[in-house]
C-alpha cells in the first residue's frame, strides 16, 4: 500500500507544480488587447521575441539537457524558464531520494515499492520539462493544434499489433476496444487475441472524470481546455494456455492530464499527462496442486504530447510515453546486468482524424519485446 501512496503523491507534485500560473495562458491575450497602446510594446516582447531561433532551440537541446529552460532564458523568457528549472530540481530531488533509498536500504522490499514510484516519477519530470523547453521555443506561436473540449460519446478501434518476445511465440494480435462515456462515466472493454495462437487478453476498464472535458449533453458547458482527471479501476485477464498459466489483475489508479498552456503560452498546443495506482495480481497455473501466486504490482505512467490540428477539421494528437506496469504485453525492459526488467517500456502513439468519423492510430513500444501496430476508428455522438 505504502507503492500507492507514493504514487499518488508524485502525481499530486506534479499537478500543485502548475496551480500557481494557472491562469497565465488563458489570461495573456485578453491583457494584451484590452490594455492602452502605450503599453503594447513591453506586453509583445516577451511573445514572439526570440522564439524558433537558433540559439534558443539550440540552447533548449544542448545545454537545456542539463539545465531545463535554458531555451527559455535564450529567448528572453526567463519565468517560464525559472519554472521549468525549477520543476526540474523537483524531479531530480525525487530521483535522488528514490535511487538513495534504494541504495542505503539494500533494495528491501518494505521499501523498494515507494522508491520506485520516487524514481518513476522524478525521471518522469525530468524528461517532461526538457520536451516542453524544446516545444516553448520552437512550435509557432499559436501552437501545434488545440485540444478537444467536448468528446465524443462512443470511440472504437480495431487494428493489428505485431509483438516480438523472445520469450513468447505469439507475434501478431487483433485488438479490439471501445470507449463509451455517458457523462461523467467512461466504460472501456479491450481485448487482444493472437492471430495464430490461443493467446489472449481481455481488460475491462471504468472511470469517473473529477475534471475536465465531457460529451455534449444538455446543461453541459464545453471545458476550458484539455485537462482532465479521472479516478479509474479495472479487471484483466491474460492467458497463456500453452504455456498453463494466466495472469489476473484488479487494479485502481488516479489519471491526469494537463494543458501546458496553463504554465506558458509559449507551451500552448501541447501536454503532459501522469498516472499512479496499484494493482492486486494473480498468477494461476494449470498444473496439479499448484497453488497460484499473488503479488501487488506498482502502477506509474507519464507522457509528453502535442495536438494536431484543430478538432472542427483534420485533428489529432501524438504523444511519447514510460509506463512502468510489468504485466502487459511488453512487459519490463530487457537490458545488460542487474537491471534488467525493473524499468518498465517506453513508447510512442498517435491518432488522427480526418473526417467527423474516421481515422486511424499509430502505436509501437519497447520492453522486453518490441511492439507496433495500426488500427481503424469510428466515433459517433457529439464528437467536434
Amino acid at each position: 500500500m505504502s507503492a500507492r501512496v507514493c504514487g499518488f503523491g508524485a502525481l499530486a507534485c506534479l499537478l500543485a507544480w502548475v496551480s500557481p500560473r494557472a491562469a497565465r495562458a488563458d489570461d495573456a491575450d485578453p491583457v494584451v488587447a484590452t490594455s492602452a497602446p502605450a503599453a503594447a510594446p513591453a506586453s509583445t516582447k516577451q511573445t514572439p521575441w526570440r522564439r524558433r531561433s537558433p540559439l534558443a532551440i539550440g540552447a533548449a537541446v544542448l545545454p537545456g539537457a542539463i539545465v531545463h529552460g535554458s531555451g527559455h532564458f535564450a529567448a528572453g523568457d526567463p519565468a517560464t524558464g525559472l519554472t521549468l528549472l525549477a520543476a526540474q530540481g523537483v524531479g531530480v530531488g525525487m530521483l535522488g531520494v528514490g535511487l538513495g533509498t534504494v541504495v542505503a536500504s539494500g533494495a528491501s522490499r518494505k521499501l523498494v515499492g515507494p522508491a520506485a514510484a520516487l524514481i518513476a516519477f522524478g525521471g518522469g519530470l525530468w524528461f517532461l520539462t526538457w520536451l516542453a523547453d524544446i516545444y516553448g521555443v520552437s512550435a509557432p506561436d499559436a501552437g501545434t493544434g488545440s485540444p478537444r473540449r467536448e468528446l465524443p460519446v462512443l470511440e472504437t478501434s480495431t487494428g493489428y499489433r505485431y509483438v516480438y518476445d523472445p520469450v513468447f511465440r505469439p507475434r501478431g494480435y487483433v485488438v479490439e476496444s471501445a470507449d463509451l462515456r455517458l457523462g461523467r462515466l467512461r466504460l472501456r472493454p479491450e481485448a487482444w487475441f493472437a492471430a495464430s495462437d490461443s493467446v489472449s487478453r481481455i481488460e475491462l476498464r471504468g472511470a469517473g472524470r473529477i475534471y475536465g472535458p465531457l460529451p455534449r449533453g444538455a446543461g453541459r458547458t464545453r471545458a476550458p481546455d484539455g485537462s482532465s482527471l479521472d479516478m479509474e479501476a479495472a479487471v484483466s485477464r491474460h492467458g497463456f494456455p500453452a504455456e498453463s498459466f494466466e495472469i489476473g489483475a484488479v487494479e485502481a489508479q488516479l489519471a491526469g492530464r494537463l494543458d501546458l498552456a496553463r504554465v506558458s503560452s509559449t507551451m500552448r498546443g501541447s501536454f503532459a499527462e501522469a498516472s499512479a495506482g496499484v494493482a492486486l495480481t494473480r498468477v494461476a497455473y494449470d498444473v496439479a496442486r499448484a497453488s497460484p501466486d499473488f503479488s501487488e504490482l506498482l502502477l506509474a505512467r507519464f507522457a509528453w504530447g502535442l495536438y494536431l490540428g484543430n478538432p472542427s477539421g483534420v485533428w489529432g494528437e501524438a504523444l511519447v510515453y514510460y509506463d512502468h506496469r510489468h504485466d502487459g504485453v511488453l512487459g519490463g525492459a530487457r537490458l545488460a546486468g542487474l537491471g534488467s526488467g525493473v524499468p518498465g517500456s517506453v513508447g510512442v502513439s498517435g491518432k488522427m482524424y480526418f473526417t467527423r468519423e474516421w481515422g486511424v492510430a499509430l502505436d509501437a513500444g519497447a520492453g522486453s519485446g518490441w511492439m507496433g501496430g495500426l488500427s481503424l476508428l469510428v466515433r459517433a455522438g457529439g464528437a467536434p
